[in-house]
């Protein structure tokens, strides 16, 4: 998985972009506003990516902070929220705000982005007000993307996020993600 990219912007076409690497490769990425605002072209720039896998195509979305990132891969979980539509929201509001939406259960918050209904706004809030609310606050946020990789596998598992967090804690920093995956099982198995 490409989880972050280092290089410069060197061309924009609407919401994608190609960021060179310093290894003279290009990756093509969808970018938000606030992206192209906050880095000109031919600056050096530091990115979060999410790389979604189709039979058809492979996808580069870009973010420019971890929160970004995070609730992202909040949204995506959601049923009936596929990647674009949670780029979407993303590209659409900063992650303060989304975060404000949720705990005050406002619908009309999601329902401003295109292609978001009521029904899914309101999926949105019920699936996400839990998340917000146990285990996720902007503020606090000190995960690694590395971090974030092991705990989404453990996820996928079929463990809790709340369990995986705790297992990660315990864990030795240092160690590859597939090592720290492997003593987050022996951690989880054991209780």
């Amino acid at each position: 998985m490409i989880g972050k990219l280092k290089g410069k912007i060197v061309e924009i076409y609407g919401n994608e972009a190609y960021l060179e690497t310093s290894g003279g490769v290009f990756y093509k990425v969808f970018i938000t506003s606030d992206i192209i605002q906050k880095f000109p072209l031919n600056t050096n720039v530091e990115l979060y990516t999410y790389l979604n896998v189709r039979e058809d195509e492979l996808t580069l979305f870009a973010f420019h902070t971890v929160e970004s990132y995070r609730i992202f891969m909040m949204l995506i979980n959601v049923d009936g929220v596929g990647p674009k539509m949670a780029y979407a929201i993303i590209a659409s509001h900063q992650p303060d705000a989304i975060k404000q939406a949720v705990l005050a259960s406002d619908v009309d918050f999601f329902q401003q982005v295109r292609g978001v209904g009521k029904k899914t706004a309101q999926r949105i809030l019920v699936d996400l007000t839990d998340k917000f609310g146990e285990e996720f606050d902007i503020a606090t946020i000190q995960e690694s993307p590395e971090d974030i990789d092991v705990i989404d596998a453990l996820v996928a598992l079929g463990f809790k996020r709340s369990n995986a967090r705790k297992a990660l804690q315990k864990l030795d920093k240092t160690a590859r993600i597939e090592d720290k995956i492997k003593q987050a099982l022996q951690i989880l198995s054991e209780k």
